[in-house]
Parts: C-alpha cells; structure tokens; sequence
C-alpha cells in the first residue's frame, strides 16, 4: 500500500504516533533540482536554491523524526533519524508537491 506524507522544510513540530503531515511548502518556487536521497537509517533532500538576490547555492535538509508505524509513515519525536528507510522501500519526493511516498512494511512484513 502505497502512502504518503507532505514534508515542510524548515516545520520542527512533530507529535508521537500521528500520521505525517505538514502544512504546504514554498521552497520548491525558488529551488531547482530537487533531489532526495536515502541510506538505512537516513534521508536528505538536496537542491540548488536561489539566495534573495537570485544567486544560486547548494542547499540541503536531513530528514529526521520519521519513522514506519504498521506500514504507515509517522511523525516521531523519538527516532533521531529517518528509521522507515530500514522497512519502507522505493522511497520518492513529489518536488512540486513535495510529498514524500514509500512503500511501507505493516506488521506482517506486508507492503
């Protein structure tokens, strides 16, 4: 089962056990190429972004805080890192949504 959450860069609040959510993003309107990149244990989205007077620099984000619930992508506070890259495969980002979809192993071990 295929699932999905919304990633707002630059959103620190996160609540035990709720589906992943955020509310709409902007970077994508001054960033291109974005790109997002997982190991076991960890998840990054890169781009190149345009400072205010238009130059462009190399940006990135380290995801955290995510973490797979019985197949669900969840908001974590207590997973340092992006631990549902160790059972949620095929991970990709929406840039012009920036929604994040993987899909994700339920208890069972069931994608």
């Amino acid at each position: 089962m295929k699932r999905a959450i919304l990633i707002a860069l630059g959103c620190g609040a996160a609540f035990w056990a709720l589906p992943a959510s955020a509310v709409p993003s902007s970077f994508q309107q001054t960033c291109t190429d974005i790109k997002l990149t997982t190991t076991r244990g960890s998840a990054t989205i890169s781009a190149n972004c345009k400072k205010r007077d238009g130059t462009p620099i190399p940006a990135s984000l380290k995801l955290k805080n995510l973490t797979n619930i019985n197949g669900v992508l969840t908001l974590n506070p207590q997973d340092p890192g992006a631990s549902f890259t160790l059972t949620c495969f095929t991970p990709t980002l929406k840039p012009e949504s920036v929604t994040l979809s993987a899909r994700c192993q339920d208890s069972k071990g069931v994608t």
